[in-house]
């Protein structure tokens, strides 16, 4: 097989499928409620329960986490992939409200009232940042969750396990491109 040079950073690409998820914190300053789509996600550890994000430090976000040192992580279904969309390609520099914007609804944390889940996720789970780790221009947030929530369609509490066959989960592969666990290739209505 022939090979060419291309760009070092197109590593990125070809590591995908990328699970997206939504991220949200509630600004303790003014109460505002941000949320932004990330892929560069992670599971660290189960005992302590470990979860990773990975975020720019130009977004807003990221400086609303650095200083409540909390954050939701949100699991939409694929049938949310337009808001999920809205969430990654909107900024809230220029639009505070994103979540009523993409036609999402904020709730407010169980163990955190500044750990805003996503009503409309299908799981939803609140984490203390235990760790922070700076590379180049993005820092990987490390956090403990302390609270998990999911519908009764997509977690069996008899059985305490996932049924993700019924999440829908979404992935990103490149651009506007996207795939499901639902063996289909989806793309948001713009």
């Amino acid at each position: 097989m022939d090979k060419s040079n291309c760009n070092k950073s197109a590593f990125v690409g070809l590591s995908g499928p990328h699970h997206t998820l939504a991220v949200s914190v509630r600004d303790p300053q003014d109460n505002t409620d941000y949320a932004m789509a990330v892929e560069w996600t992670t599971p660290l550890s189960v005992d302590p329960p470990l979860f990773g994000i990975v975020i720019s430090q130009d977004k807003k976000t990221h400086e609303v986490i650095k200083e409540t040192g909390i954050f939701a992580v949100n699991i939409l279904p694929v049938e949310r992939l337009k808001e999920i969309w809205g969430l990654g390609t909107r900024t809230a520099k220029r639009q505070e409200d994103k979540l009523s914007r993409v036609g999402l609804t904020a709730v407010e944390g169980t163990a955190n009232r500044h750990a805003i889940s996503i009503e409309e996720a299908a799981a939803s789970f609140e984490c203390r940042v235990k760790d922070e780790i700076q590379m180049g221009g993005f820092t990987l947030f490390v956090g403990e969750v302390l609270a998990a929530q999911a519908a009764d369609v997509v977690y069996d509490t008899r059985e305490d396990m996932w049924v993700p066959e019924n999440i829908g989960f979404i992935f990103h592969v490149a651009s506007d491109v996207f795939v499901t666990n639902q063996k289909s290739i989806v793309q948001p209505r713009k």
